[in-house]
């Protein structure tokens, strides 16, 4: 089994300072309209595992998409090497919202097999 290391950075706009949440399955995240909130997880492409939204939140916190943040200790596409996922959103509108991540083989989790990771955060937009 694989071992996720996730927490949230706000990448901030206008001079606001950054906002760190440690790796923890619940987190609770405040924002200011605007900002953006990158969710960064560890994966291995090798296991056939990915990252996904499960249930996405309505709008005004736009999902902007998954990207893969640079390696610099490992060899480009080197079988079984562990890389760091970036997924990112942004707070369009104020309220609060929920976000649901779950780690594992998409066409095992579609029939119904428990995400071998899963993160859920709450995030309010003032």
């Amino acid at each position: 089994m694989i071992t996720a290391i996730v927490f949230a950075i706000a990448v901030v706009q206008k001079g606001l300072p950054d906002v760190v949440v440690s790796d923890q399955p619940h987190q609770s995240i405040t924002l200011k309209l605007g900002q953006k909130v990158v969710f960064t997880v560890s994966k291995n492409a090798s296991t056939g595992a990915s990252w996904s939204v499960t249930n996405p939140p309505k709008h005004g916190l736009d999902f902007l998409g998954i990207s893969d943040a640079p390696q610099s200790s490992t060899k480009p596409g080197m079988a079984g090497q562990q890389t760091t996922g970036l997924l990112t959103f942004k707070a369009t509108k104020r309220g609060r919202y929920t976000v649901h991540l779950a780690y594992g083989r998409s066409w095992e989790m579609k029939k119904g097999v428990k995400p071998w990771e899963q993160v859920e955060a709450t995030i309010f937009v003032k």
